[in-house]
């Protein structure tokens, strides 16, 4: 009985400090997806697409952004033109792992349905890099090689700004693919 009585209150007492940490650890992870506050709301995304010849403008297009999950979790809706007639849908989810101090972002598209998951961190005050090198959920292509990603969102200015860079070298060399720009209604653009 006295053993039980021991046990039950080394429980009691483990679950506290646990529940404690799982708080002090929740809100971390919430700061984290409020350091992307700039991507809440409707913004107007304009920018181009880099192919084999050259810059392609892009339509202009809306996403908007969310946070949901208790504050844990960052989802943005966003549509493309990629081509005239070519309108991709993309659903992102940005999640920070406090555990390994960094974010997590999952990115699934409409197209494909082939989800993409990226990790990174802040590299400054206000450059959030990710790549999909770690996870290696890259793009297959035909001549047998992998076409990875990596994701720059800037929020040094009021117009944040997005760029997707890709590789086909495992990350030795980076090239332009998308560079986007997400303004607010009473963004300057």
């Amino acid at each position: 009985m006295r053993f039980h009585s021991l046990s039950v209150a080394l429980l009691t007492l483990s679950l506290a400090f646990v529940g404690g940490t799982a708080h002090a650890q929740s809100e971390e992870a919430q700061a984290a997806i409020e350091r992307l506050a700039p991507l809440v709301g409707t913004s107007r995304v304009t920018g181009v697409r880099h192919g084999p010849n050259g810059a392609t403008d892009l339509a202009a297009s809306e996403a908007e952004g969310r946070i949901i999950l208790g504050g844990h979790i960052l989802r943005e809706d966003t549509q493309i033109e990629q081509q005239p007639g070519d309108l991709i849908t993309l659903q992102t989810q940005f999640s920070f792992d406090q555990f390994r101090n960094l974010y997590r972002i999952a990115v699934v598209d409409d197209d494909f349905g082939l989800m993409d998951i990226y990790e990174g961190r802040f590299i400054s005050d206000t450059l959030l890099v990710a790549t999909n090198l770690r996870s290696d959920t890259h793009f297959p292509l035909e001549d047998g090689r992998a076409m990875h990603f990596q994701l720059r969102w800037d929020f040094s200015e009021l117009v944040v700004h997005f760029d997707v860079l890709l590789t086909v070298d495992g990350g030795a060399n980076w090239r332009p693919f998308f560079e986007l720009e997400y303004a607010h209604g009473g963004s300057a653009e």
